[in-house]
């Protein structure tokens, strides 16, 4: 089989275990920029109370993300199988579906002329 007629292999995965795990406690912003999808995700720290009032909470970002848009696709295939099985082990419930979801990544707004 020629060269140009092969499909494309699977990279050979490497863990690196000097790479640095990140917690988060959420995903505070999702954004697509025509061509990279970039994540920022967050952890929330409290000030001491004080008094009969509340503590106040912070979200500092703990981690930035930015991928492909294929990557992105990737991604979100591999959250919708997980969460298909945590809906099978009855963590999670079904989410209800709509007619018409909202987008989960909206393109940027252009300007005049079609530009950014």
């Amino acid at each position: 089989m020629p060269a140009e007629t092969r499909p494309p292999t699977r990279p050979i995965f490497v863990d690196r275990p000097e790479v640095p795990e990140v917690f988060a406690d959420g995903l505070a912003r999702l954004l697509f920029d025509g061509v990279c999808v970039r994540f920022e995700f967050y952890v929330s720290r409290f000030d001491e109370p004080d008094g009969d009032q509340p503590p106040q909470q912070w979200a500092y970002t703990s981690a930035r993300v930015i991928m492909s848009s294929k990557g992105a696709l990737e991604m979100i295939n591999k959250v919708r199988q997980l969460e298909k099985l945590l809906i099978d082990h009855k963590v999670i419930g079904p989410t209800p579906q709509s007619d018409a979801p909202e987008p989960i990544l909206p393109l940027p707004k252009r300007g005049p002329g079609g530009r950014g």
